[in-house]
């Protein structure tokens, strides 16, 4: 996991799978706040890139408007650098 700022907001990276409903891995984007309660943490995803092994793409979303493109960029970063373009068999 991967966590810095941008302009006061906090965002992590973290990477993701959901065999067997897709067959890859994902390095998702999510925002952090203290929920109001003040007692845990909201996350929101707001981007993810998915290496789809059976398909053997890797495909971007979004979820979120107005997201900064130096945290994209970090997202990206991050993906490009812990193997994510590096197809499973």
């Amino acid at each position: 996991m991967s966590d810095f700022q941008i302009d006061g907001v906090k965002y992590e990276i973290l990477w993701a799978t959901d065999i067997p409903a897709r067959d890859g891995i994902a390095c998702e984007l999510r925002s952090v706040k203290l929920a109001p309660h003040g007692m845990s943490l909201e996350r929101k995803l707001l981007a993810e890139v998915f290496r789809d092994d059976e398909k053997r793409k890797i495909v971007f979303s979004g979820f979120a408007k107005n997201v900064p493109l130096a945290a994209i960029e970090q997202l990206l970063r991050i993906f490009n650098q812990g193997g994510g373009r590096d197809f499973m068999e």
